[in-house]
């Protein structure tokens, strides 16, 4: 909608510009990937795997459809062969923004494929435009917190100053797999991770299929810095053990709603000129003295 206002007196002409725009928060879908077209083909953005440091295999989920995970769920598995560390990439269709009060919001499904005794730790970083690391998730195994055999499958993260962290309990061990984890697609132990990420920290949410919830805030990102974008999200192993199903995966960018600043421009001529900038908001105001 746009509306023009011209009030005049005797000494003032006064004219008012206001292009007005939705007021919620623009979120922008930059990578987005459910598998239910049975390939590994992106809907939003493009996945980039290293040659054989894995092996994706689409794989149907027993009674499909499912409430949460359709049809099909990717497995993320080792290349028996190369045995190689997992590098993978999600590649975003924008940089997104993480300054003035802008997130980035990172959500997907995950369950654990066997345990067989190996440690299956993966890295879920969120990585800028020069290649930092922002924040990192740590889906971990065995050994990744100085946990024992019997506690697996915990949600983590990682700063460079301190390394792997715990968030709690819970989210505890067995979070999303077991010690008798089938080969199969384990529906039962799929889990929902969502986590927004923000310029120096990030929150994190999860819930399981039981109905257990664990949520924490202000979770310190990677570096000790503050971050200005996201372009990618990259999933790395620290061994070469490793074996995941995925699903829902879902990168966006959520542009914050800013209450606006007014700005003034004087010019000694007799002109004044005011400018109000807001996220996708601009109202100019000129005020001009007429003394005839």
């Amino acid at each position: 909608m746009i509306r023009d206002f011209v009030y005049t007196m005797t000494y003032t002409a006064f004219a008012l510009l206001v292009l007005a725009t939705n007021s919620n928060a623009q979120v922008i879908t930059a990578f987005s990937n459910d598998f239910e077209d049975g390939d590994l083909i992106a809907e939003v953005g493009s996945m980039d795997l290293v040659a054989d440091t894995a092996i994706p295999f689409i794989v149907p989920v027993s009674g499909a459809p499912d409430a949460i995970n359709g049809n099909n769920v990717v497995l993320i598995d080792l290349n028996q062969t190369t045995a190689m560390q997992l590098d993978l990439t999600l590649n975003l269709t924008n940089t997104l923004s993480l300054t003035d009060g802008n997130t980035v919001s990172l959500d997907f499904d995950v369950a654990a494929r066997r345990v067989n005794g190996i440690q299956k730790t993966i890295h879920v970083d969120a990585v800028d435009s020069n290649g930092n690391i922002v924040m990192r998730f740590v889906l971990g195994d065995v050994g990744s917190f100085g946990n024992s055999n019997a506690d697996r499958q915990r949600p983590g993260y990682a700063t460079r100053a301190d390394g792997r962290l715990i968030f709690g309990s819970p989210p505890g061990s067995y979070w999303y797999g077991s010690d008798t984890t089938p080969d199969e697609f384990n529906a039962p132990k799929d889990v929902h991770m969502s986590l927004t990420i923000g310029a120096s920290s990030f929150d994190f949410s999860t819930a399981n299929q039981v109905g257990v919830a664990f949520d924490a805030t202000g979770v310190s990102n990677y570096e000790p810095v503050v971050s200005t974008d996201v372009a990618a999200i990259r999933l790395t192993t620290p061994f070469t053990g490793f074996g995941m199903y995925f699903d829902n995966l879902k990168v966006e960018g959520v542009v914050a709603v800013d209450t606006g600043v007014l700005k003034g421009d004087v010019d000694l001529g007799g002109d004044v000129n005011f400018l109000a900038l807001r996220k996708n908001l601009w109202v100019g105001f000129s005020f001009i003295p007429n003394c005839s």
